[in-house]
């Protein structure tokens, strides 16, 4: 009778001292990996992706594989590591295989502690060596004696004499009412403002999709963000029968353009002489 009351009391003695203790199986790794939209790598371009883990059990190891196969990384903790910051930067080997635009890779983050792991997976797409940009500054002058037609194919402006001569991508027009106006050759409007100058033809007359950004700053403004623009069209004075261009502009404004061969860039106006009808600008434009 006795040995059973003591095990009763040891069962209420042990019983809250057990209670306390965790059985739960350990959660894994918390860990957050940046770029968690599509990024881009090329030839020229690499990229850095920053990855934060955390765990309740010690960090062991991180590794890196994708799919194809083509990155594979991996390093090791130091010993009681709990927290970890750290930076990977990946380029394309120099040996690849020859990948088809826009390819994607798939990226898988492993991060393994002493009891479990988490993966975190992103996606990263092969864009072309080739996107790299031409950078000119370009100084364009009223009509109608003087050079307002510029092509990006070879950073030339035109004189209206020999407009036919060359297909040009950009016109500049001064108008007492739209202002500083950047168009497409074949606006119907432009071609309104060539009569008035006496020319009334225009053979070459290239298609330019046009329009301005207001959202994104130039600064970051490189060859990737220029491959990603995707363009809808702002027509003059807001009428789509003026045909493209935008008008009423000031320095600082920012365009993007995208010509009739499919090359995309972006221009920014520096300067506005008022007194000599005279418009200059920076433009970044892709090479091919």
């Amino acid at each position: 009778m006795i040995t059973k009351y003591i095990f009763l009391i040891l069962i209420v003695i042990i019983l809250p001292f057990y209670s306390c203790i965790d059985t739960s199986a350990p959660s894994p790794p918390e860990v957050t990996v940046s770029h968690d939209t599509i990024a881009v790598i090329s030839p020229i371009h690499d990229i850095t992706y920053t990855i934060n883990a955390n765990s309740s059990e010690e960090l062991i190891k991180f590794e890196l594989t994708s799919s194809p196969s083509i990155f594979k990384k991996d390093s090791t903790f130091e010993n009681f590591v709990y927290v970890n910051s750290f930076y990977f930067k990946l380029k394309l080997p120099d040996n690849l295989p020859p990948l088809p635009d826009d390819s994607i890779i798939t990226l898988s983050f492993h991060v393994y502690d002493s009891e479990n792991t988490t993966t975190i997976q992103r996606s990263l797409k092969v864009i072309p060596g080739y996107t790299a940009i031409y950078k000119y500054t370009v100084e364009l002058n009223a009509p109608p004696d003087s050079n307002f037609f510029y092509s990006t194919s070879n950073n030339e402006t035109y004189i209206l004499d020999s407009l036919n001569e060359q297909a040009t991508d950009l016109v500049f027009i001064y108008d007492s009412q739209l202002g500083y106006t950047i168009c497409s050759p074949d606006a119907s409007w432009v071609l309104e403002k060539l009569l008035e100058f006496g020319l009334d033809s225009l053979e070459n007359k290239n298609h330019t999709k046009i329009k301005t950004i207001t959202d994104v700053s130039w600064d970051i403004m490189d060859f990737i963000y220029i491959y990603g623009l995707t363009l809808t069209q702002e027509n003059i004075n807001d009428i789509p029968s003026n045909g493209v261009g935008v008008d009423r502009l000031s320095t600082d404004d920012i365009i993007a353009i995208e010509t009739h061969d499919g090359r995309k860039g972006v221009l920014k106006i520096t300067e506005i002489s008022k007194d000599a009808e005279k418009i200059t600008f920076v433009i970044r434009i892709q090479k091919e």
